[in-house]
């Protein structure tokens, strides 16, 4: 994941799987990697493990801008190969109670 951002110009986005740290002033944006989903499709020892990702704009008030910003990460990982499965319009709340804009990524079962 961080070398699509890399190769897509995104170094300023930051990647963590701590909810604490993504607010509207971490930086340009974060990605917030959530626990896996596991299902049990199968009798016997088959689990499906599916991954969602938090694309969160950080720092702009300017909704076009964010729309972009996350726009552009979303393509960096869709080009640099990440199982992409769908992508739903989101908000993320801050510890402040504010809303800013995110997109919620759902990747293909491992």
């Amino acid at each position: 994941m961080r070398t699509a951002l890399d190769e897509g110009s995104l170094l300023a986005v930051g990647v963590t799987d701590e909810p604490t740290k993504v607010g509207p002033l971490s930086g340009p944006g974060v990605i917030y990697v959530n626990p896996p989903e596991l299902s049990f499709p199968h009798y016997g020892d088959d689990v499906d493990t599916t991954w969602t990702l938090d694309v969160i704009q950080g720092t702009t008030l300017n909704l076009d801008d964010a729309r972009s910003f996350i726009g552009d990460v979303i393509g960096a990982l869709h080009a640099g190969g990440l199982a992409l499965d769908q992508a739903r319009p989101a908000s993320w709340r801050t510890a402040q109670g504010a809303e800013i804009p995110a997109y919620t990524l759902t990747l293909n079962p491992l």
